[in-house]
């Protein structure tokens, strides 16, 4: 967005964080969406391949053939919504990152600043634009396996199934954009921004959060009563959480369960929503410090 190009922003808002659509539409100016809808059909048929291979590590060797209809269905898409929690959240990080301003972009910034609009629905709207293709994969997932639910019954349970695919897609995305925030957050500088910097914390949180159940087995080896810390490692997890969502106990798969102590000791998978809600806050508070700190780093000087 050009200095000249802020001139034209809206002084009154007509809705409440309106500068988040202005700035995410602006961002999005001359990007061609047919190309960029093909990528997105194309992140998920990345997603539905590379879940017709974990089925192997997880499940052992699944095919239409020894398994019926609904076993398939429902572990392609148990496999399906994991490979989404490793991949998309990966992608965010890179994403978010790269959203930063760039140095060349300095006045801009400073300009829209003198606008009504604030830092952070700077920072929402520049987020938001650059993971839109990895959230359309995700929308695209979702109606995917709904169609299918719609015309085979292979999901039971709250709403007839419905309500768990929508539980597992929405921690997958509450994640995404948790994951693009706190990229975008390390990644801001003065004199512009550190992609290398803002990608590696956000990847480093990811990781964290996803072995943290081997990282810490260890110490659950030697507590009494580890439940309390077993289920805080699963609410900050985001496989983990999906898989429950979709009443997967995924800790006694094989292959996991091979490698944690946690499946010994009585737990309980945290709500699905917890896990989205937990997300969504890290996400809103990167957010909140990053507009903060977006006007103290643009601020015009005087």
């Amino acid at each position: 967005m050009s200095a000249l190009e802020t001139q034209a922003l809206p002084t009154e808002r007509t809705f409440p964080l309106a500068g988040v659509f202005v700035v995410f539409r602006r961002q999005r100016r001359g990007r061609r969406l047919g190309r960029e809808l093909a990528g997105a059909f194309g992140l998920l048929a990345l997603l539905l391949v590379l879940a017709a291979g974990i089925q192997s590590l997880f499940f052992g060797q699944v095919t239409p053939y020894t398994n019926d209809a609904v076993r398939f269905l429902l572990r392609w898409l148990t496999t399906e919504c994991l490979a989404a929690a490793l991949l998309l959240p990966i992608a965010g990080a890179v994403l978010g990152a790269g959203a930063v301003p760039a140095g060349a972009e300095r006045d801009s910034i400073q300009a829209t600043l003198l606008t009504h609009l604030t830092g952070f629905e700077i920072a929402t709207g520049r987020l938001l634009a650059a993971l839109w293709s990895p959230g359309v994969a995700l929308l695209l997932s979702w109606t995917f396996w709904t169609a299918i639910r719609f015309g085979f019954p292979f999901t039971t349970g709250s709403g007839n199934g419905f309500l768990e695919i929508a539980a597992a897609h929405l921690i997958v995305l509450s994640v995404l954009f948790a994951s693009g925030a706190v990229g975008f957050l390390f990644a801001l500088r003065r004199s512009g921004r550190s992609r290398e910097c803002g990608t590696a914390v956000a990847l480093l949180l990811l990781a964290f959060c996803v072995s943290g159940l081997v990282l810490f087995n260890p110490l659950v080896r030697k507590m009494d009563t580890p439940t309390p810390l077993i289920e805080s490692l699963l609410v900050i997890n985001p496989v983990t959480s999906a898989a429950s969502a979709l009443n997967k106990d995924i800790l006694r798969v094989p292959w996991i369960y091979s490698r944690t102590d946690a499946p010994e000791y009585p737990f309980t998978y945290p709500a699905p929503l917890a896990t989205a809600g937990l997300f969504a806050l890290i996400a809103l508070t990167a957010q909140g410090i990053t507009a903060v700190w977006l006007r103290r780093l643009y601020a015009q000087e005087k």
